[in-house]
């Protein structure tokens, strides 16, 4: 769902989809909860590369802005990978999600939801999208590059869902899916190798095939099978409400060698 629902125009982006895991060595969530720090992250984003740009933590109290995100959200994200308006709500409250708005003229024109893993250290960019008539203006590398750098996620891995591109649905969309692998490769992410990754359903309608991507500030070419497995749980569980022994977790792992690639 989250980066899963990735709907890209030309810049390629405007898209992107608790219980206790077993997994070992986990990082807890660093929350930006003070004014100093908030003003720290909207003056760092003038340097984004995007004239005046300004990118922020959305919080509880922010209604307008949250009603501008609400709208991005259904023209972007497909139905099949969309949550109703009263469940983002309730992610917006909880302190391991982070919610970031970017803003032209005070306009917001995309955003980024982001959920920190409890039980092992990484993130899954659950949605990403860009205001349809701001898409190929940066404003999506940007928003990604905040995303991965924020202090909930420097230290993690980022995990993305995308579309698998291989699969033949129409010729507008299987552009668009090339475009959002294409986007992320561009902004430093690799995907898993050999996964055919099963996206839990959030809606009455089946989701599409799917891949999973993955960026970190020096990130390995290869990963531990047990590493991926605490991905998936990690999705399962936390994001989807899943049971932490689900057949597909298995399923999806049984078809990747040990060690896994990234490339």
């Amino acid at each position: 769902m989250a980066t899963a629902g990735l709907f890209f125009g030309a810049d390629c982006c405007g898209c992107a989809p608790l219980r206790q895991l077993h997994c070992t060595g986990a990082q807890q969530r660093s929350k930006v909860n003070n004014e100093q720090s908030i003003e720290k992250h909207s003056a760092m984003s003038s340097a984004e590369g995007v004239p005046g740009l300004r990118i922020e933590r959305l919080r509880t109290g922010m209604h307008a802005a949250f009603r501008d995100l609400l709208r991005i959200y259904r023209e972007a994200i497909p139905s099949s990978e969309r949550k109703d308006d009263i469940v983002l709500s309730e992610m917006l409250a909880r302190d391991d999600y982070d919610f970031r708005v970017a803003r032209l003229e005070n306009s917001v024109v995309g955003f980024t939801i982001v959920k920190s893993f409890r039980g092992c250290d990484a993130s899954l960019l659950e949605y990403m999208a860009v205001d349809r008539p701001q898409r190929g203006n940066g404003i999506g590398s940007a928003l990604f590059r905040r995303a991965s750098s924020a202090d909930s996620t420097t230290a993690r891995y980022v995990l993305i869902e995308v579309e698998d591109a291989e699969e033949v649905v129409g010729v507008s969309e299987d552009t668009q899916r090339r475009r959002r692998k294409a986007f992320y490769r561009a902004n430093g992410c690799l995907e898993v190798a050999e996964l055919s990754y099963l996206m839990p359903t959030v809606s009455s309608e089946r989701p599409p095939r799917m891949k999973l991507m993955v960026y970190r500030r020096d990130l390995p070419k290869v990963i531990d099978k047990i590493e991926l497995q605490r991905w998936l749980e990690g999705i399962y569980v936390e994001v989807y409400r899943q049971s932490v022994s689900d057949v597909r977790i298995a399923q999806m792992l049984a078809a990747v060698p040990d060690p896994v690639s990234l490339r």
